[in-house]
């Protein structure tokens, strides 16, 4: 499911998986004021596969009128948003 978000000013289109335990964003998204700190926390996709992260850091996102706060592991995701 997505729903209509934003971070840093971005508007974004988020996935909602209310099934994971983790919380990604790309790293595109974040300011460079925002303090990254490194982690140790292993990430696999649900085949198995590793994925490389830069780092987490807390990052406020806008849903709506609501804003939340979330630790969130940061990915240089490259893909087409033409959905």
């Amino acid at each position: 499911m997505f729903i209509k978000s934003k971070v840093n000013q971005n508007e974004i289109n988020a996935i909602i998986d209310t099934g994971s335990s983790i919380t990604i964003i790309n790293k595109e998204l974040v300011n460079q004021e925002e303090e990254i700190s490194d982690t140790d926390q292993p990430l696999l996709t649900a085949n198995g596969s590793k994925l490389i992260y830069l780092g987490k850091c807390k990052i406020n996102i806008n849903i709506g009128t609501n804003e939340i706060t979330a630790l969130m592991l940061l990915l240089l995701i490259t893909f087409s948003t033409n959905f």
